[in-house]
């Protein structure tokens, strides 16, 4: 019973995953100036992977998956029941991001075209800070700052089963294939290796959608010509 009770909430990701469309969203919210992300990389680390496959978008498949569920449209409101519950959750934003406000009100939207109702909570920082950090969400909208080394997945993604792991993995996500390919990554001195192994990770991660990842922010700045500058590092745009 508590083996088909995780199937049905993996089915249900799934179905969540289907219905985003992430490309349309980023567009909305960013035009250019961001990239559509499919995993917890950026493009300026060495182990970025251009040929991560991620669950596409797909609202047929989205609503098939919910019907086989046992979730129905209700015509009177549009959104999906079972038992005479609706399919519901709440979102938790952080006030001072405009950029997630605006991205969270563009996923709802998409998410009411297959019958999810997604609520939208706006908090304060300390208040969204103290409710991530204790669990105290249904989904959350997340950002992550990240450095060129990968091995800050160690922090952000991995199982919290040990000291110094998992401290940012705010819904407790556990994955031995993640933490296995990880581990193999940041250990070994053979940078195609390390690159192998971490495609391995960044695949676990969008196979099983623990979260949906949705931009990288493209750092844009103007320079008068009359400057003459070197190169800039990636994680130091200014």
């Amino acid at each position: 019973a508590v083996e088909a009770q995780f199937r049905r909430v993996d089915q249900l990701r799934q179905a969540i995953a289907h219905a985003v469309d992430r490309e349309q969203a980023v567009r909305a919210v960013f035009d250019t100036l961001a990239y559509v992300a499919d995993a917890p990389m950026v493009h300026a680390q060495f182990t970025f992977d251009s040929t991560v496959r991620t669950i596409p978008h797909d609202r047929a498949r989205a609503a098939a998956i919910l019907d086989s569920l046992g979730w129905r449209v209700d015509p009177r409101d549009g959104v999906r029941r079972r038992d005479g519950r609706r399919l519901t959750f709440t979102a938790l934003v952080p006030g001072s991001s405009r950029n997630r406000e605006r991205m969270a009100v563009t996923l709802q939207e998409q998410l009411r075209q297959v019958g999810i109702a997604m609520e939208i909570e706006r908090a304060e920082n300390r208040t969204f800070t103290q409710k991530r950090e204790a669990g105290q969400f249904d989904v959350v909208f997340g950002g992550w700052l990240t450095v060129p080394s990968p091995r800050t997945l160690v922090g952000t993604w991995m199982s919290a089963t040990r000291p110094g792991q998992g401290t940012r993995n705010d819904g407790r996500w556990e994955s031995a294939a993640f933490d296995d390919a990880v581990t193999a990554g940041i250990t070994t001195m053979d940078r195609d290796e390390a690159k192998r192994a971490f495609s391995r990770a960044y695949q676990a991660i969008a196979d099983e959608v623990p979260a949906l990842f949705l931009y990288e922010p493209r750092i844009v700045a103007a320079v008068h010509r009359r400057f003459s500058i070197p190169a800039w590092r990636p994680d130091g745009w200014w």
